[in-house]
C-alpha cells in the first residue's frame, strides 16, 4: 500500500530503518536496499518528506537528504 501523492494516497512515503532509538534529531543512514527502493521505486527526492519506522513502533518524521 502506498502512502504519497500523485493518486497513490495521502502522507509522506514510509521507510523501514531497524535502529531509531537515539534518531531524536538526529540523521538516519538507511541501508542500500531501501534507499534504493524509495528513490528508484516510489520516486522519492532530496526535500521530500519520509517517515522512518523500526519496526517495533517507533516512528520519526524527517526529510530526505541524499
Amino acid at each position: 500500500m502506498a502512502t504519497a501523492g500523485d493518486g497513490r494516497g495521502v502522507g509522506a512515503e514510509r521507510a523501514f530503518a531497524p535502529d531509531l532509538s537515539g534518531a531524536v534529531g538526529d540523521t538516519v543512514l538507511l541501508d542500500k536496499e531501501e534507499s534504493g527502493h524509495l528513490v528508484r521505486s516510489r520516486r522519492v527526492a532530496a526535500g521530500d518528506a519520509v517517515v522512518l519506522f523500526d519496526g517495533v513502533g517507533r516512528l520519526r518524521h524527517g526529510t530526505l537528504v541524499d
